[in-house]
């Protein structure tokens, strides 16, 4: 998975990125959820300095794009992704253009799944992609925003739908998960929240019990 980093115009990133790009080091990802701009942030830090038993200095030099994160910070939330490692990797233009800068993940997901579409997260919580989705619905939310589940009859989809729409003018899209199509048409408590981005959707789902 590879995602652009951007931002880099702002307080000498692009000349720390040069050096990082030129010299090597280490370099980090940190979300910042109280981040006031954008909750699902997801900020790209390096060392700088830092000798022996001295730390370095971890110095912010871009964010992940906006668009990305809004799918990829949900997950690392609920350590959807297992074994995660990154690469930074840095595209020197000259020395008066902005480097190009891009955040490669690689990850694995918990063994055993039956279940391509949705994975346990960890317990109580599930992340599941959307399919047959209705693009004129989901362009009027925000994502992260809560939403509605109904279990299909057929017992094979659990369907999805902003909160307070009337029948099916609210659909969003469907998922499929036996798991989740049991709490929802028991009845049993749940918390769903849609996030999506580019021509991808996903659901978050806290499972009460």
């Amino acid at each position: 998975m590879t995602l652009s980093v951007v931002g880099l115009n702002h307080d000498g990133r692009a000349d720390a990125l040069r050096n990082f790009a030129q010299s090597g080091g280490r370099a980090r990802i940190e979300r910042e959820p109280e981040n006031a701009a954008d909750r699902n942030a997801i900020a790209i830090r390096i060392a700088v300095g830092g000798i022996e038993q001295h730390e370095p200095e971890w110095v912010l030099v871009g964010y992940v794009a906006a668009d990305r994160a809004a799918v990829v910070a949900p997950l690392i939330d609920l350590e959807y992704f297992q074994n995660l490692r990154f690469v930074l990797r840095v595209d020197l233009q000259g020395a008066t253009m902005l480097p190009k800068v891009a955040l490669e993940l690689t990850y694995a997901v918990e063994d055993g799944d039956p279940d391509a579409e949705i994975r346990a997260a960890r317990s109580g919580q599930l992340v599941a992609e959307l399919g047959y989705l209705r693009w004129d619905n989901i362009e009027g939310i925000k994502t992260g925003d809560a939403v509605s589940l109904w279990a299909h009859p057929d017992g094979d989809r659990v369907h999805t739908y902003r909160r307070g729409s009337i029948g099916g003018l609210g659909f969003l899209g469907s998922a499929t998960n036996r798991r989740l199509i049991k709490q929802v048409d028991q009845r049993l408590p749940y918390r769903a929240f849609i996030h999506w981005a580019g021509s991808r959707a996903w659901l978050t789902v806290s499972l009460d019990r």
